[in-house]
């Protein structure tokens, strides 16, 4: 009887066993597949093994539509960004344990640009370990890319802003000269039609200068009824 309870006992231990390793391959499974990131398998002849979920909202592909069709990913990059990526997974494949980084395009099925970031992940030592087949994430990284635009621009608007502000004043200063003396000339010699000439084209290069200098400025849109 006791060898009957021993036996009973290890049993339920091996059935408890079983069922925290499928718990644990039950969580690492949706952990794969609704993490934020593009997990991909690629093998040597460039088609995708595995893929998770989010091939669908980075890329608007279902994981069906994309694995096992070869050069499925490589046709996802962006035609200026394709051959440096291809040579980037050729180095993947000749040293696996080493693993790599790449800034790349992406196109999505509407046809928008995204931009990721490509990482491998190293393969252990092996002498034969993943020859065959290369494993890493993508990161959409196209939010911080907008965003560093956006920064540059508006430092190239700030820098140009400035530049056209201190031609606009250094131009200013001997035209309203020039508008000065010819008003003057005007004034004493009405005959002399050079003097008017001379100050209606200065008064236009004081409108073009403020063109120039409020032009970077923001456009306040202002409704206002009108005769079509």
């Amino acid at each position: 009887r006791s060898e009957l309870n021993l036996c009973l006992r290890r049993y339920q231990e091996r059935q408890d066993l079983k069922d925290m390793a499928r718990s644990a391959e039950r969580r690492y499974f949706d952990l794969v597949q609704n993490v934020p990131l593009l997990i991909w398998v690629l093998g040597s002849d460039h088609a995708l093994e595995f893929v998770n979920e989010a091939c669908r909202s980075m890329l608007g592909f279902s994981p069906e539509e994309a694995v096992g069709k070869v050069g499925w990913f490589l046709e996802r990059v962006h035609p200026s960004d394709r051959e440096r990526v291809q040579e980037v997974l050729e180095d993947g494949f000749e040293s696996p344990t080493t693993a790599f980084s790449a800034e790349l395009r992406l196109i999505h099925r509407n046809g928008s640009t995204i931009h990721a970031l490509l990482r491998s992940l190293p393969q252990g030592d092996s002498e034969d370990s993943g020859r065959d087949r290369l494993e890493g994430v993508v990161v959409d990284i196209t939010d911080r890319v907008l965003l560093e635009k956006a920064v540059v621009q508006r430092e190239k608007v700030k820098t140009l802003g400035a530049i056209a502000a201190e031609v606009a004043h250094e131009i200013r200063n001997p035209l309203v000269s020039i508008g000065g003396f010819a008003r003057r000339l005007q004034e004493k010699r009405p005959e002399i039609p050079e003097g008017g000439i001379i100050l209606n084209e200065s008064r236009r290069l004081e409108r073009i200068l403020d063109r120039i200098r409020d032009y970077l400025k923001p456009v306040e849109i202002r409704a206002q009824a009108c005769s079509v």
